[in-house]
């Protein structure tokens, strides 16, 4: 049954989203046993709760009181101070870019963040967001369309006629994958050419 990581709320199956939170939610299938009866962490930077024998908190990129010291990718002279939450790269606070209290990197500064969640594409076409979508799925990425800060539901009911993309002056569509799965979206995105190269 699917329920709301920040709030706990449970809901029926074919709900995506959280409406009081906005939070995209989450399968209870999708954590084993063993990895809900680790004992947890309250992050002081952000006050989201991660595991007790993490590095670094996985939502805000700052280093647990067990963190090995370790060097900032850019300038291999400076203790880092956090790591990115796309990559884990660790960053002193000269590299950062701190998005809503989250660490970037300067590979993913420009990185659209929401809440866990990170922008892989950005269209005003309702088909590619949707092909996208299902492609990161068939991978076993999660992924959730956006649209003006809320849930882009899509069902194609065979109509002729029944599905169009947007056109211009709309809000664009944007797909969101978890965080720690951007890199591994964007390569599947480019593979497929749902995504250019850079």
């Amino acid at each position: 049954m699917p329920y709301c990581p920040r709030c706990g709320a449970e809901y029926r199956e074919g709900f995506e989203i959280c409406p009081d939170c906005q939070e995209p939610l989450v399968d209870e299938s999708a954590f084993g046993a063993e990895e809900l009866s680790v004992p947890m962490l309250t992050c002081e930077n952000c006050g989201e709760e991660y595991p007790e024998d993490a590095e670094y908190c996985p939502h805000c990129g700052a280093l647990s009181f067990n963190a090995e010291e370790d060097w900032c990718i850019v300038h291999g002279d400076r203790v880092a101070e956090s790591v990115c939450i796309i990559c884990h790269a660790p960053v002193c606070s000269e590299c950062r870019t701190l998005v809503g209290g989250r660490t970037l990197c300067p590979e993913h500064s420009d990185v659209e963040l929401m809440q866990d969640w990170a922008m892989v594409l950005k269209t005003y076409d309702a088909m590619k967001a949707n092909g996208a979508k299902a492609r990161l799925e068939e991978e076993g990425i999660p992924a959730q369309i956006y649209k003006l800060g809320e849930l882009f539901l899509f069902a194609m009911d065979g109509m002729r006629n029944g599905i169009a993309p947007l056109g211009p002056g709309t809000a664009p569509l944007k797909v969101f994958v978890p965080v720690d799965r951007y890199d591994e979206a964007v390569e599947i995105l480019i593979d497929t050419d749902f995504l250019l190269a850079e």
